[in-house]
C-alpha cells in the first residue's frame, strides 16, 4: 500500500493505492515455504531387522493457515553406509521410492530397509513440490543449499548391531583349557528391538556339516564370522557377526579320552548387550568341563609272598605312585593283597631278567565304550 500528498499550485492532492480512479490497487506479495523432516532421527536395531523411517513434508501457502500437510510432491531418499553396514531397501514396503507423486494425504512416505552386517546407515531425503506456483526444493542433507526448511530436520542415523558369543572348554580340573571339542550352537529365539523381547523362531544352527557343528579352531588367526570359531586358542570359542537373539550351546563331541559335559548353556544377545565377550556388566561366559574317561591303576607285587610293594610309573613325563595297600573300599569287602596280586597281569616269568631302563608302554582306549 502506498499513499502520498501531491502539491500542485499550492493545492494538496492526497493520493493512495486504494482503488481511487486513475490509481492502482494495492500490490500483493505472497511468501510461500516448505519443510521436510525424518522420524525417528536415531535408532538401534540388530542386523537383519527391518527399520522404518517416515518422511514428512509440510507446505505454507502464505494464506495465514501456517504449515499444513503437503499432499503433492516427489520425495527421493538416499541411504549411505558406514562402518561395515550394507543397507538393503525393502521396495515392497517402501513408498518413498515410488515414481512421481509419492506423498500420502498426510504428507508422508516411508522407507524400509535392513542391513545384514553391523554399521551405521545415514538417511537423507529431499522433496520437490509446487507451492503457490513456485517450485521449492527441501533437503535434510546439511551439505545441500536447499536446506530442510523451518522446523525441518537433519539426517536420520540408524545403527545396526551384530552379536558376539563366547564360551570356554576346560579339562577335569576346571581351569586348564582343553582343545578338540565340538559344539552345537543354535539360535532358538530372535531378538526384537521394537518390543525388547525374544521372539520364538525356527532354530538356526551354526557351523559346518550335517548336523552343523562348531569345531575348535586351534590355528592362528582363527576362523571368522558366525560359522567358525574365531579364537585360535584351543579350548576357547568365539563367534561373531551373529543375528541378535537367544543361543543354546551344547557339547556334541568331546576330545579323545574325555567324557561330554552334558549341560545346555543359554546366552541372550540384545541391542543393550550384544556381546558376552567384552567384559561389560551382565556378561556370562559359559564354561564346559570334561571328565576324563580312563584311569590307569598300576600294582607291583612280590610274587614270592603275594604282597604289594612300593613302586612308581612314569606317564607322559609325570611320575605316579603305584598301589601300596588294599584300597579301603575293597578292604572293607575282605579283599586281601594276595587276591589283588592274583589278578592276571605281567608275571615274574614274563619280564626280562633286568627291567632297569626297559621301556614300558600302556595302550589306553580313546573312546567309549571302554570294555565289552
Amino acid at each position: 500500500h502506498a499513499s502520498a500528498n501531491v502539491v500542485i499550485s499550492g493545492t494538496t492532492f492526497p493520493v493512495q493505492t486504494d482503488g481511487q480512479a486513475g490509481n492502482s490497487g494495492d500490490a500483493i506479495k505472497t511468501f510461500v515455504d516448505a519443510r521436510i523432516g525424518l522420524s525417528p532421527l536415531t535408532d538401534t536395531n540388530g542386523i537383519g531387522e527391518s527399520h522404518t523411517v517416515t518422511v514428512s513434508v509440510d507446505q505454507n501457502a502464505g494464506d495465514a493457515a501456517g504449515f499444513v500437510d503437503a499432499t503433492n510432491g516427489h520425495v527421493d531418499v538416499v541411504l549411505t553406509d558406514a562402518g561395515g553396514s550394507a543397507a538393503s531397501l525393502d521396495a515392497t514396503a517402501s513408498t518413498c521410492d515410488n515414481a512421481g507423486q509419492n506423498l500420502t494425504a498426510a504428507g508422508t512416505c516411508v522407507v524400509v530397509f535392513s542391513s545384514p552386517s553391523a554399521g551405521t546407515v545415514t538417511i537423507n531425503a529431499s522433496v520437490s513440490l509446487t507451492v503457490g506456483g513456485l517450485t521449492l526444493t527441501r533437503d535434510t542433507d546439511p551439505l545441500t543449499l536447499a536446506g530442510a526448511g523451518p522446523g525441518g530436520t537433519g539426517p536420520a542415523t540408524k545403527v545396526f548391531k551384530d552379536g558376539t558369543l563366547r564360551w570356554l572348554k576346560f579339562g577335569p580340573d576346571g581351569t586348564t583349557p582343553l582343545a578338540g571339542a565340538k559344539f552345537a550352537v543354535c539360535r532358538t529365539h530372535t531378538y526384537s528391538s521394537a518390543s525388547d523381547s525374544m521372539v520364538d523362531s525356527t532354530d538356526v544352527c551354526l557351523g559346518a556339516g550335517t548336523p552343523a557343528k562348531i569345531d575348535d579352531d586351534v590355528s592362528a588367526p582363527g576362523g571368522s564370522g558366525p560359522n567358525a570359531d574365531n579364537d585360535p586358542t584351543g579350548g576357547e570359542f568365539q563367534l561373531s557377526g551373529l543375528v541378535l537373539g537367544r543361543y543354546t550351546i551344547v557339547e556334541t563331541d568331546a576330545p579323545a579320552g574325555y567324557g561330554l559335559d552334558l549341560d545346555t548353556e543359554t546366552v541372550d544377545l540384545t541391542t543393550a548387550n550384544s556381546s558376552n565377550a567384552d567384559a561389560t556388566a551382565g556378561d556370562v561366559v559359559p564354561a564346559f568341563v570334561n571328565p576324563q574317561l580312563f584311569r590307569i591303576i598300576v600294582m607291583t607285587c612280590n610274587d614270592t609272598v603275594d604282597t604289594l610293594v612300593d613302586g612308581t610309573v612314569v606317564i607322559g613325563g609325570t611320575t605316579y605312585q603305584t598301589i601300596t595297600s588294599v584300597p579301603a573300599g575293597l578292604a572293607g569287602l575282605g579283599v586281601t593283597e594276595a587276591q589283588l596280586c592274583g589278578i592276571l597281569g605281567a608275571s615274574k616269568g614274563d619280564l626280562p631278567a633286568s627291567i632297569t631302563d626297559v621301556p614300558v608302554s600302556v595302550e589306553v582306549p580313546d573312546r567309549a565304550p571302554l570294555f565289552p
